[in-house]
């Protein structure tokens, strides 16, 4: 084929892409600062001006700035395109080297966000990238402007984050819910937010640009359809030739239709209380798994580590 209709099919396919997104899949292959492939991804700084850059390097998505918190300037990506509001990401991890003390390493899953120029909207699904005890998932709902958040829940992650570990972050309906390998760990009800694209983003705080590398992903898979919403999401595997492109196949489903009927079945608490957005706070709740329900405690201050009988760290020192 002539490089010329080549490059017109690949645009043409670039804009089936943004009109109707759908499913899109990564292995991170390029090496682009920020990520683009081809203009399918929205920026923290090119685009929101505000925040940082993702970029991308030998197959791994990984962060731009060591954020000194505040200001709360996580390097962020979102996909372009319109996307249905049953949303699920899914990422491989990369984490070497672990930190911890006061060295905080997050990778984090975007599902309804939106960048534009001072604002990103949307929900943040993220994870510490240590297994030493410290460990902790969030879900936390950006409001738009620079360091305005709410977190919406907290959990200790139970196992901690270790180097290959598959995450992934789903939205159905007002439910927010939030994997590690399989399991689920962490969820909340919140529906500011209905509409918007998958993404990802990374934070550190307290280390060295040096240490940037030693956490991200290797691989990002997105989609808005609602088949199999009532079974743990799984990350599919990708061939490293075909995902490097960026462009999966679209679902041609109807999204709303079956949202609510194929809901997970889940054992719910009550809606945690909401954190005011802000850039201090004095005590923190923690969300505990406990066999089939969840147990909330509170602890004392936010650098106090809640050691109760089921040994998990779970007040969290960092910024929500």
């Amino acid at each position: 084929m002539p490089a010329k209709t080549l490059a017109a099919a690949a645009l043409s396919l670039l804009a089936c892409f943004s009109a109707r997104a759908g499913t899109y899949s990564t292995t991170f292959s390029a090496e682009e600062n920020p990520i683009s492939q081809g203009g399918v991804w929205r920026n923290g700084a090119k685009d929101g001006v505000d925040w940082a850059d993702v970029q991308t390097r030998a197959g791994l998505a990984f962060g731009t700035v060591v954020s000194g918190g505040p200001p709360y300037t996580d390097p962020t990506a979102v996909l372009s395109g319109e996307w249905a509001p049953p949303q699920t990401a899914c990422a491989t991890v990369r984490t070497v080297n672990q930190q911890g003390g006061s060295v905080y390493e997050e990778v984090e899953l975007r599902l309804r966000s939106t960048i534009s120029a001072h604002s990103i909207t949307g929900y943040e699904f993220n994870w510490r990238a240590t297994s030493g005890g410290s460990q902790y998932a969030q879900i936390v709902r950006w409001n738009g402007p620079l360091n305005k958040f709410t977190q919406l829940a907290a959990a200790p992650s139970p196992s901690g984050l270790h180097d290959g570990d598959t995450i992934c972050a789903r939205a159905v309906g007002s439910l927010l819910l939030q994997y590690q390998n399989g399991r689920l760990i962490n969820r909340a009800v919140d529906d500011v937010f209905p509409g918007g694209a998958p993404g990802i983003g990374m934070y550190m705080q307290g280390g060295t640009a040096a240490q940037l590398a030693d956490y991200g992903l290797t691989s990002f898979w997105a989609t808005d359809s609602s088949r199999d919403l009532g079974k743990p999401p799984a990350m599919p595997a990708l061939d490293s030739a075909a995902a490097a492109s960026g462009i999966g196949r679209r679902f041609d489903d109807d999204h709303e239709a079956s949202q609510q009927a194929r809901a997970p079945r889940l054992f719910l608490v009550a809606r945690p209380a909401p954190v005011q957005a802000g850039l201090a706070r004095k005590s923190c709740r923690a969300t505990v798994p406990r066999g089939p329900a969840f147990v909330q405690r509170r602890a004392r201050s936010c650098r106090d580590r809640w050691r109760g009988r089921h040994g998990y760290g779970a007040c969290l020192q960092r910024r929500h």
